[in-house]
């Protein structure tokens, strides 16, 4: 019977104004049935009031002198209740601060999926173009159905990554067009590749373009949020990895942009930036679901840098190459 107790008490104390109730009687020490009710609907408070009572959180006053006067208030157990009740949320807070890397991963997981879908297909990222030329209604379909298949083309992506670092950026082409072919997602990009085959080559030229400044513009937003957090952060060497990788990011984006603008536009080097990206938006996207973790991204950080480094403009901060050995 006790063990039965308890559990009614801590599904009680997760109920739709539980904690509202207890709150508000701890910080005005005091409340009557009509300031109860400006917070929650009549049928809500009646379950709580009554269930409260029930179990000796909070009591109920009337005074003998004038019985219209009624009031509630929090009892001793009531108030040791919520102590526990809002250390437990503070404690909550504090892990999710100490988790701000794989925060701001989450945050943006889905400006991360579209960008990974634009990069596969650049037609998806492109829907401002499209409707120019009267075309993107062809396509809502297929990113609709693709946005629903998210999670399934995450671990497609994820599983298709050679393990080999030198292969990685060779090979994966070859492996996403073997994806573009499962059952599951062909459909979808054989009509939005259909879409991108059919326009003039300088139309496909622009819609790459667009594509990879809008993937820029992610990155570098990611990166200034990156700037705000990681001073102060619990966890600044993970948030160093993740700023330095959306750097690389970026730079790569904006490498598409100026290749394609060439006469004729360099596809050696817009291919390989493109490899590049679908590795890190892909890995980016396995860490939002906790399949591989923010360390995973050193070793991309160190082949773009040491592979393309004539590439990268401005001073790189080497010194995030430092930090896994730190803890080796």
């Amino acid at each position: 019977m006790e063990k039965e107790r308890e559990e009614k008490i801590l599904r009680l104390l997760g109920l739709k104004g539980t904690i509202t109730i207890l709150r508000y009687l701890d910080e005005h020490n005091t409340a009557q049935y009509k300031h109860l009710n400006e917070l929650m609907n009549v049928n809500v408070l009646n379950k709580r009031v009554n269930q409260l009572t029930k179990f000796n959180l909070i009591c109920h006053h009337a005074d003998p002198k004038d019985l219209r006067r009624k009031w509630y208030e929090l009892t001793e157990k009531g108030e040791k209740i919520l102590q526990i009740l809002e250390n437990m949320i503070r404690e909550t807070d504090e892990k999710d601060e100490k988790a701000s890397s794989f925060k701001i991963i989450q945050t943006h997981s889905e400006e991360l999926y579209n960008a990974l879908l634009s990069i596969l297909s650049s037609v998806t990222g492109s829907a401002d173009y499209l409707k120019e030329m009267h075309k993107e209604y062809c396509i809502r379909m297929e990113i609709h159905s693709l946005q629903k298949k998210k999670q399934k083309i995450i671990l497609a992506i994820t599983s298709a990554l050679p393990q080999e670092i030198a292969e990685r950026y060779d090979r994966i082409g070859e492996n996403l067009r073997k994806i573009q072919k499962n059952p599951q997602f062909v459909k979808d990009f054989e009509k939005l590749n259909n879409l991108f085959h059919s326009l003039d080559p300088q139309a496909q030229v622009n819609i790459i373009c667009e594509t990879a400044k809008m993937t820029q513009k992610m990155f570098s937003a990611m990166q200034d949020e990156i700037s705000k957090n990681t001073v102060g952060s619990s966890d600044p060497k993970r948030m160093l990895i993740l700023g330095q990788a959306l750097r690389c990011g970026e730079q790569m984006s904006g490498t598409i942009a100026g290749s394609m603008k060439k006469r004729p536009p360099d596809m050696r080097q817009t291919t390989f930036c493109i490899n590049f990206l679908l590795v890190l938006l892909a890995k980016l996207l396995a860490i939002s679901i906790e399949k591989i973790e923010v360390e995973a991204l050193y070793t991309d950080i160190a082949f773009c840098i040491y592979h393309t480094k004539p590439q990268i403009e401005g001073p790189i901060d080497e010194a995030a190459f430092a930090i896994l050995g730190e803890d080796e």
